[in-house]
């Protein structure tokens, strides 16, 4: 990534947030260390150490993953906001930093950590053994170990991190729908499949875990699972496309072609522009060029449906699904 940092395709898409998506994986995906640990090479004050760590590893590595997302996403919605049908004052003049967008992102991994320390600061996840079975003179025969809280409501703080974590995930393929037509930017097609791939993974793994009771073997699995297979799918829509275009030297070769945007009448172009601050070195990439896209899609689009037989579908040929 930091070796075609200076790419378009790169560039496009904000390679400071790719960035924060693949430390925000490689924290999630270093939980599944932690988890692994037993008792037969650890002690039980490394063991309980294992199991914080494990809780705070999956949770911040996972909400840094979802929310750089919905900045990313959010911050192209802001700098597109006129260009949707419908919208006025087209040339007014639009900056959106990474500094505007960054409330998603540290507004997140906050509200994380004040559940979190709530959780471990009156029910601590720690290290317990649970004895199986016991022969007549009460020796233990077979025991199970695992992280778990003792307090009644053990299951809350969980539950409201799920719960949070999911209405992000939500909000993130909203926001990729509502950039459907900038998807060459916003990467709001991968980013779709991604936040749903997610959504499924937190929503199977989570009613299994719950599900598979004291089958500590099951459990860990499923956890282990979910943790490599959302972060490898978040990888592998979001960034490795991109370095795949690098290496074969297209990285350079990108059509900033609007789909999914359609007027009847032409327009005057803006007369101010509005970058998305950060893009670099690729042609300024900013509303006025994408609005120079819409207008000719359009024309293209009044002079098919003109020409063509009243029974034709009214599909601008050569534009791309949104």
């Amino acid at each position: 990534l930091f070796i075609h940092r200076k790419k378009k395709i790169i560039l496009l898409a904000q390679p400071f947030f790719l960035a924060l998506i693949l430390l925000g994986s490689a924290v999630d995906t270093t939980s599944i260390i932690f988890l692994s640990r037993d008792s037969r090479d650890y002690t039980r004050a490394e063991l309980d150490a294992g199991c914080a760590a494990f809780v705070w590893l999956l949770t911040l590595g996972q909400m840094l993953t979802t929310a750089t997302l919905v900045a990313k996403i959010y911050r192209v919605k802001k700098v597109t906001a006129q260009l949707r049908p419908g919208a006025s004052n087209i040339a007014k003049k639009t900056k959106v930093t990474t500094k505007d967008v960054a409330f998603f992102i540290i507004g997140g991994l906050i509200v994380d950590i004040i559940i979190l320390g709530v959780w471990f600061g009156t029910d601590p996840f720690r290290w317990s053994t649970t004895p199986m079975s016991q022969d007549f003179n009460g020796l233990i025969l077979q025991a199970v170990g695992q992280c778990s809280s003792n307090g009644t409501n053990s299951w809350v703080y969980p539950m409201i991190i799920v719960i949070l974590h999911l209405l992000l995930l939500v909000y993130a393929n909203v926001l990729a729908y509502q950039t459907r037509a900038f998807h060459k930017i916003s990467d709001s097609k991968m980013a779709a499949v991604c936040v749903f791939n997610s959504i499924q993974l937190l929503l199977i793994a989570t009613i299994i875990v719950a599900m598979s009771g004291n089958n500590v073997a099951i459990a860990y699995i499923i956890k282990a699972c979910y943790a490599f297979l959302n972060n490898f799918g978040v990888i592998a829509l979001m960034i490795l496309p991109k370095l795949y275009q690098c290496l074969l030297n297209k990285g350079d070769d990108v059509n900033l072609a609007v789909s999914g945007i359609r007027n009847t009448r032409r327009s005057q172009p803006p007369t101010q522009q509005g970058n998305i601050s950060g893009l670099g070195d690729v042609s300024h990439i900013n509303r006025a060029a994408l609005y120079n896209d819409r207008v000719s899609l359009t024309d293209a689009s009044v002079t098919e449906s003109t020409s063509r037989r009243p029974t034709e579908p009214d599909i601008a040929e050569g534009s791309e699904e949104g």
